[in-house]
Protein backbone atom coordinates (compact mmCIF):
# COMPACT_ATOMS: atom_id res chain seq x y z
CA UNK A 1 0.00 0.00 0.00
CA UNK A 2 3.09 2.19 0.20
CA UNK A 3 1.91 4.24 3.16
CA UNK A 4 -1.29 5.41 1.47
CA UNK A 5 -3.68 2.98 3.17
CA UNK A 6 -5.95 5.69 4.52
CA UNK A 7 -6.72 6.77 0.96
CA UNK A 8 -6.47 3.44 -0.86
CA UNK A 9 -8.59 1.48 1.63
CA UNK A 10 -11.32 4.04 2.33
CA UNK A 11 -14.70 2.56 1.47
CA UNK A 12 -13.32 -0.90 0.72
CA UNK A 13 -15.77 -2.70 3.06
CA UNK A 14 -18.71 -0.84 1.48
CA UNK A 15 -17.57 -1.86 -2.01
CA UNK A 16 -17.37 -5.49 -0.88
CA UNK A 17 -20.91 -5.30 0.51
CA UNK A 18 -22.18 -3.72 -2.73
CA UNK A 19 -20.89 -6.76 -4.58
CA UNK A 20 -22.49 -9.29 -2.23
CA UNK A 21 -19.44 -10.03 -0.08
CA UNK A 22 -20.93 -9.09 3.29
CA UNK A 23 -19.26 -11.90 5.24
CA UNK A 24 -15.76 -11.66 3.78
CA UNK A 25 -12.86 -11.30 6.22
CA UNK A 26 -10.71 -8.33 5.32
CA UNK A 27 -7.04 -8.31 6.24
CA UNK A 28 -4.68 -5.40 5.64
CA UNK A 29 -1.03 -5.05 6.47
CA UNK A 30 2.31 -3.63 5.61
CA UNK A 31 3.31 -0.01 5.39
CA UNK A 32 -0.19 1.38 5.90
CA UNK A 33 0.50 5.00 6.81
CA UNK A 34 3.13 7.60 6.08
CA UNK A 35 5.25 8.56 9.05
CA UNK A 36 5.48 6.97 12.45
CA UNK A 37 2.29 6.42 14.40
CA UNK A 38 1.59 4.03 17.25
CA UNK A 39 0.38 0.72 15.87
CA UNK A 40 -2.65 0.84 18.15
CA UNK A 41 -3.80 4.05 16.45
CA UNK A 42 -3.27 2.61 12.97
CA UNK A 43 -5.00 -0.64 13.90
CA UNK A 44 -7.99 1.22 15.35
CA UNK A 45 -8.33 3.36 12.23
CA UNK A 46 -8.43 0.34 9.91
CA UNK A 47 -10.77 -1.61 12.19
CA UNK A 48 -13.08 1.43 12.03
CA UNK A 49 -12.82 1.25 8.21
CA UNK A 50 -14.22 -2.28 8.37
CA UNK A 51 -11.10 -4.43 8.30
CA UNK A 52 -11.07 -7.52 10.52
CA UNK A 53 -7.32 -7.91 10.97
CA UNK A 54 -4.56 -5.33 10.72
CA UNK A 55 -0.85 -6.14 10.55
Amino acid sequence: IGGHGEIDCAGFRARCIERGLEDILLYVGGNLVIGKRPFEDVESMFIDMGFDRVF
